[in-house]
């Protein structure tokens, strides 16, 4: 065999072994991702204007939706409540584990107004604040 011969030989041994370690050592993995919104809540209260007398008390329900996967405890306060009424939350701090599906959770509290017999007469406006507690 001629040295030319045995060259070309070569090359072509070592180009056939780098094809075949190529196509044997290949592997693949897929990965999934899912990309979403802020972690995030949101609140309602069931009546947004209720006509209510002096002296009595009244129960509404406030609702705070967890979205996007938000797994943080929510606490409820209110401001701005005229004088003479009070208004306490049955359940402190709003929290659950959301669901793995729909990132959404669904959690509800009892708001309880008490109208004092000597509260002004009129309309007022107050606040339901939803605040992330951080522990």
């Amino acid at each position: 065999m001629s040295k030319k011969t045995t060259w070309i030989l070569a090359v072509c041994l070592v180009l056939f072994a780098c094809l075949v370690a190529q196509v044997l050592i290949r592997k693949e993995v897929n990965v999934d991702i899912e990309i979403i919104d802020t972690p995030d809540f949101t609140i309602e209260v069931d009546e947004i204007t209720y006509p209510i007398n002096r002296g009595m008390t009244i129960e509404l329900f406030v609702t705070a939706t967890f979205l996007n996967r938000f797994a943080g405890k929510v606490f409820l306060s209110t401001e701005d409540l005229p004088v003479g009424v009070t208004a306490t939350f049955a359940h402190q701090p709003l929290m659950n584990e959301p669901d793995p599906i729909t990132g959404g959770t669904l959690l509800q509290t009892v708001m309880t107004i008490v109208v004092a017999e000597d509260a002004p007469l009129g309309i007022f406006t107050f606040k339901v604040v939803g605040t992330e507690v951080n522990e």
